[in-house]
């Protein structure tokens, strides 16, 4: 798995269902614009940062829509365990965040 990637626009699905979290590591997604369907690995700790310069963002957590919006959410299952931070930025679209 990269670091970083970046997508310019249109509509993003990243599935990282299958992935087993054996270090911690920190991926960084920016999207200009479009949507971002996130599926988070099935089993392990995951933190998603997240901020969106206009639109929505739905996760396991709630909901929200609006202008500059920016926030985290923690699944968080054994602190003593490896820890996967997940960076998503986008200009303008729909985060939606499932696990």
């Amino acid at each position: 798995m990269p670091t970083s990637q970046s997508h310019g626009a249109g509509d993003v699905t990243l599935d990282l269902s299958g992935l087993a979290i054996t270090e911690t590591r920190r991926f960084e997604f920016d999207s200009g614009l479009g949507d971002v369907s996130l599926t988070l690995p099935a089993t392990g700790n995951v933190v998603v940062d997240w901020k969106i310069g206009l639109g929505e963002y739905t996760g396991p957590d709630g909901h929200r829509e609006g202008f500059g919006l920016d926030g985290s959410y923690q699944r968080i299952t054994d602190p003593t365990a490896p820890t996967l931070t997940l960076v998503v930025r986008t200009g303008a679209g729909h985060l939606r965040v499932t696990s």
